[in-house]
Formats: structure tokens, sequence, C-alpha cells
């Protein structure tokens, strides 16, 4: 098979079905070598691993991945897909191909496997299916997405950054989260009009807060992140305590009543979230 890198190969491969590439699916197909193995290294996979894999699009990735995993699920929404996934796969038998929407599809089959995920994700889904992964009963060691870079750069952001936010805040009380390295738009095909960057995510094995209530006191927070964080937290909304009631409790949490949201670390609103938990 002519190498499935090639642009040529791949526009005769859509010609030969008879399809084009779909914008709304977000289908910018990966075909750097170098960036395909770098990847694969940041997923630190074993001949026993089970790898799942989220959007393999063409299989360009896939088939990496499969060099090195016991095992790889592949899911893929678009059914346009399949037949070529099917052509382009067929030297592997340690791939499954599924065809679901992964919002969607029904995970149980993988609940007593230890799992590593990798994914290049499209903008539109790449919160929703993180924090699903992070909320299901899946037993993942590590995460490995390749994401927009401004949508990387918020997820791994630190207190102060611009970038920092709810999801950066987030994300990171539930899991370890690192920035792995930038992929030019070049290395993708059709060529996207942002470049795009590569997240390591390990969930922590265990979480001391409810992340539910965290994220309702972040997003409160951050409604209003110039005002100090007294004022944001009082105003009108959810989770009506009084400005002096706020102020106590910030103040037991070591939390200035003259902060803003952008200057409180992570591990200060785990242990307002922990705190306001007792009065509600």
């Amino acid at each position: 098979m002519t190498s499935l890198l090639s642009m040529k190969y791949i526009n005769e491969l859509f010609d030969r079905y008879n399809l084009s590439f779909k914008k709304s699916l977000g289908q910018n197909f990966l075909i750097d070598k170098n960036a395909l193995d770098r990847i694969v290294l940041a997923a630190n996979l074993s001949e026993k691993d089970i790898c799942l894999e989220i959007g393999p699009g063409i299989g360009t990735l896939t088939m990496e991945l499969a060099k090195e995993a016991e095992k790889v699920y592949a899911v893929e929404i678009d059914q346009r897909l399949m037949p070529i996934l099917d052509e382009t796969l067929s030297d592997f038998d340690n791939v499954d191909l599924i065809n679901a929407d992964i919002l969607e599809l029904n995970l149980s089959f993988l609940y007593d496997k230890e799992l590593k995920v990798v994914a290049n994700l499209p903008y539109y889904i790449t919160t929703p299916i993180i924090y699903l992964l992070l909320s299901s009963d899946l037993d993942i060691k590590r995460m490995v997405f390749l994401v927009q870079k401004e949508v990387a750069q918020r997820f791994t952001a630190s207190k102060g950054s611009k970038h920092y936010g709810t999801t950066s805040i987030t994300l990171q009380a539930s899991a370890e989260v690192d920035y792995g390295f930038t992929v030019k738009s070049v290395c993708f095909m059709p060529r996207p009009n942002v470049d795009s960057a590569v997240i390591i995510i390990k969930p922590r094995e265990s979480l001391d807060h409810n992340p539910a209530l965290l994220e309702r006191i972040v997003k409160k927070a951050f409604m209003q992140r110039r005002k100090k964080i007294t004022n944001s937290l009082s105003a009108n909304g959810d989770l009506m305590f009084s400005k002096e009631k706020w102020k106590s409790i910030l103040e037991s949490c070591g939390i200035s009543e003259n902060m803003r949201a952008d200057n409180i670390s992570i591990k200060q609103y785990v242990k307002l979230s922990k705190k306001v938990e007792r009065f509600i």
C-alpha cells in the first residue's frame, strides 16, 4: 500500500470512495510522521497495553498505536470512513473498529481493562469528551490528546495566566495535565487555520472534593474575574451566601477577600469548595 501519509494517496483514496472532508466533524488528519511518533511516545505504550482511540479518521495514528499496543479500540463517528479504515488497517488484527459517537457509546465493555486513551480531537467536542472520560468508571491510566493549541494552553494554564479559568482549574483538580508539544498546522490534511498541541492527562487515583461543586464555585468566581473575589462570589446567582459569610469562608481558606479569581490557586479553590460543602 502507498504511504498513508502521502497527500496524493489520501486524495486518491477519497476520490475512490467518492468522499470529501467533513468540516462539521473537524476532519483534519495528521499526516506528519514525526508528530505521530511523538504522540505514540507520549502515550508510553507497551505490548500489554489496551488503547482506546477516539476519531481514527483514516487510520494514520491508529496504525502507529497498533504497532505498540496489545489492542486498539478505535471509535469513529463518521460511517463513511469505515470502508477506508477497513482498507488502511487491514494488516492489523489487533484493531477493533467501532462506528459510534463516543459521547453516546456504552463503554461498559472496557470497564475491566486498564486503558490508555489517545485522540486527535476536534475543537467542538474536546471538553465534553475529556470530562466524560474523567467522570466515567473506566480505569484510565493516561490520556494523550491532540487539540487546538489555544485549548491546550487553557487546559494547562496556571494562576495569573490569561488562559487560566474554569476549565484549567476543574480539569487540573481531577488530573495531572501537562503540555506536551506544539504541532504546526502544516502537519494536517486538510490544513487547519490554527496550530495544535498535544496534552498529556493522568487522572488522579482518588479525589477529595466534589467536582460538580468546585465547578459551580469557579464559574461564579470567573463570571466577574476582574472584581474582588468576595464581590464575585456574593453576586446574584448560584450559591447565595451573604458577603460577610463569603468573607468568613475565604478567610478560613487563607484567601484574601481582595484577591481576583485568576490569582487564586487550584489548591485554594479545592479547599474553598470543601469548606462551602459544609454549608449547603
